[in-house]
């Protein structure tokens, strides 16, 4: 495993090398950090900037065929060549994008992301030169702030979004590229990433009350949740709110948390640490920079970790080398809690 002391909010992995977005965080817009594009091979040796940008904040790298997308404060750039951009998109002024997904006939998606007055989803039909909003979160739920995240399910033709925070639906699909939307999860675990796989998909939890999965098996309509806690690590203060999720081609797991940790598992159940980030619970007084930690995409085992203050490139042969620092445990109290919640946002 690597570590690049670069300032990070995302990155995407080639055949040729590794491309990184580096900028400001969402949450601290004036830390100083210059916006730019690098491009460093997979060793993370002979950095070159390719791109630099006056505005103060990215969270968004997409690379979809020959179009490269990035999110720059509130607008989707695109660009064929990597140094030449235009502006494709604009959101509210107060938010910024986060993810895209691809479905498999190439049609895009991308939602912005922000605490004023809501967000949307948006789509494109044409490789990203046009788009479209095609849902609001409020739509959804009046009392959504903002979308989470979403993925493509490939496997069922669904598109699956997860909304938040404090509202009462959790979850929402839609059959038709999200023209229209039904309710899937009303239950108490709010959640961010979602992980799609063939029988199941994962959803992280980014709630207050517990920490974990939330494991929705489409073919009967199934659900079950996993709780996580630290083990062994009391200066692990982390909240463990899942930020970003990936499933590798091994079977092994990375996950990257709201509080700036990266670990790792080989079943879900059972993790470790990587890199061990914001050490104070209350994540409005952590280390600036330090929000998104968004994984990339996987080529030959190798996924790369942008973690705010570095770049970490980690071979996926090395997951599952050391002790384990978070298990899964019952959480009696905590879904004693999620019932109580659930419960009140019913009546």
């Amino acid at each position: 495993m690597l570590r690049i002391p670069i300032p990070s909010s995302s990155a995407y992995i080639t055949e040729s090398g590794i491309l990184v977005a580096s900028a400001t965080s969402y949450f601290w817009p004036d830390s100083g950090i210059k916006p730019r594009l690098i491009f460093m091979s997979h060793k993370g040796d002979d950095p070159l900037e390719l791109s630099d940008f006056s505005s103060g904040k990215n969270l968004l790298l997409h690379v979809s065929n020959d179009s490269t997308f990035l999110g720059l404060d509130n607008k989707l750039l695109l660009s064929h060549d990597l140094r030449k951009w235009r502006t494709v998109l604009t959101a509210k002024s107060s938010n910024t994008f986060w993810h895209m997904a691809e479905a498999v006939d190439g049609t895009l998606f991308v939602h912005d992301y922000g605490f004023g007055g809501g967000s949307g989803i948006y789509r494109s039909a044409d490789g990203g030169e046009t788009w479209k909003q095609v849902v609001e979160c409020h739509k959804l739920d009046k009392d959504a702030i903002h979308f989470h995240s979403f993925a493509y399910d490939k496997f069922r033709g669904l598109l699956i979004a997860t909304l938040g925070d404090g509202n009462a639906l959790k979850i929402a699909v839609s059959k038709d590229y999200g023209d229209t939307w039904k309710p899937l999860y009303n239950g108490a675990w709010q959640c961010l990433p979602i992980v799609v796989l063939k029988e199941r998909i994962i959803f992280g939890m980014d709630s207050a009350i517990s920490s974990g999965f939330l494991v929705w098996y489409p073919s009967d309509d199934r659900w079950e949740t996993l709780h996580l806690k630290y083990v062994k690590k009391p200066e692990a203060s982390d909240l463990l709110q899942i930020a970003d999720l990936r499933a590798l081609t091994n079977g092994s797991w990375i996950m990257s948390t709201g509080g700036g940790s990266l670990l790792c598992s080989k079943n879900l159940q059972e993790w470790q640490i990587m890199h061990l980030g914001a050490r104070n619970p209350d994540l409005r007084i952590a280390p600036p920079h330090l929000f998104g930690h968004m994984l990339s995409n996987e080529i030959n085992g190798m996924v790369v970790a942008a973690m705010g203050d570095l770049v970490m490139i980690i071979d996926s042969k090395d997951i599952g080398n050391s002790s384990i620092d978070v298990v899964q445990h019952y959480a009696f109290y905590n879904r004693l809690k999620g019932l109580v919640y659930a419960a009140k946002r019913r009546i």
